[in-house]
């Protein structure tokens, strides 16, 4: 099987090529919609400020929580974790990488680990702690969204539809600590899993799968007494707990009702999703789309929606930029916190 890989000429191309079709596809919806987007801008003038003022300090917690949840992984890795004034500073400027730069998730993982190691906590470590992180934040995210679907997303459901519901989430937790117990499986299964995408790609099959198999095997190691459990799994609902709740808030900051906690957390999962494929910065345009869409199809008003989704998006990441760029600038010249002089330009530009 030939490993050659495919040229970058194409790769560019390619990107070019998705990057417009996005592009025309925000156009058209901004076109179709214009009634709807014209009057978005009374309904925002309108925005009650207690109700905005609570849901940016939502926005804070989650920050709070994305932070807290990093220094317990790290203690649980082994490693001693900065202090928290120190690290919410660091996520904050992550943050605002994360969401001012196209492919910024990636940048702004890569500042935080340089900053980690700039404290004194070794590669191996602050590897398994972000990862680890990482994977609970999301698993929270999937069961909020199962419990919001299950509990509250369906009223109207028989009782037989409901005890299904409520076995896929008890399966779901038993399945999360079979795979805890048998890593060396799991390292298998993810094994194959990178050879079949490396054949794919056409590369070699073996290519990654040691790496693979290390973080599976680090991540078996990590070890959460009880305290350090609830820790972990409390840091993790306020993460992304806080910021459903965000965004609940600016539905109600723009007079317009809850549809459903379920149609929220709809529209948060979507708008999540739709970041992770868009080339702009933070999903910009294609983001917005998605979550008002989904607000729209739970029976949200077409211009109070996209007012709600206007405003989360100011403070997630809008706010979460301009603090975390201010925190970068201001502490560059006394403390290490941009090491490099082009973070300092991508930062101020």
């Amino acid at each position: 099987m030939s490993t050659s890989p495919v040229p970058a000429g194409k790769r560019r191309l390619l990107r070019i090529v998705v990057a417009a079709l996005l592009t025309a596809a925000v156009v058209a919806l901004l076109v179709a919609g214009w009634p709807t987007v014209s009057q978005v801008p009374a309904t925002l003038r309108s925005v009650n400020p207690f109700w905005a003022a609570t849901a940016l300090a939502l926005e804070a917690l989650s920050l709070l929580g994305t932070a807290q949840l990093q220094r317990v992984m790290l203690a649980a890795a082994g490693a001693s974790p900065p202090g928290l004034r120190d690290h919410v500073a660091v996520t904050y400027v992550g943050a605002a990488i994360s969401g001012g730069l196209p492919g910024g998730s990636a940048l702004g993982t890569a500042y935080v680990y340089r900053q980690l190691r700039a404290r004194g906590v070794t590669a191996a470590r602050i590897g398994l702690a972000l990862t680890a992180a990482g994977l609970l934040s999301t698993a929270m995210m999937a069961l909020v969204s199962v419990a919001a679907l299950t509990f509250v997303g369906s009223a109207a459901g028989s009782a037989a539809a409901s005890v299904v519901e409520l076995g896929v989430v008890v399966a779901l937790v038993v399945l999360a600590r079979w795979v805890v117990r048998h890593p060396g499986v799991v390292a298998a299964i993810a094994r194959w899993c990178v050879a079949r995408i490396n054949g794919l790609r056409r590369r070699p099959a073996s290519l990654g799968g040691d790496a693979v198999s290390s973080v599976v095997s680090g991540l078996a190691g990590i070890r959460l007494p009880g305290s350090r459990q609830a820790a972990a799994l409390g840091w993790s609902l306020a993460d992304r707990g806080a910021d459903i709740a965000c965004l609940a808030l600016c539905l109600v900051a723009v007079g317009t009702p809850i549809p459903s906690l379920a149609a929220v957390v709809t529209a948060y999962v979507a708008g999540v999703a739709a970041s992770q494929v868009s080339l702009t910065p933070a999903g910009l345009g294609i983001t917005e789309a998605a979550m008002t869409a989904a607000l729209v199809a739970h029976g949200s008003p077409a211009q109070a929606a996209l007012a709600a989704v206007l405003l989360f998006r100011l403070f997630s990441p809008g706010v979460n930029v301009g603090i975390g760029a201010a925190i970068g600038l201001a502490r560059a010249g006394r403390t290490r916190m941009l090491p490099r002089s082009g973070q300092v330009a991508a930062l101020a530009a």
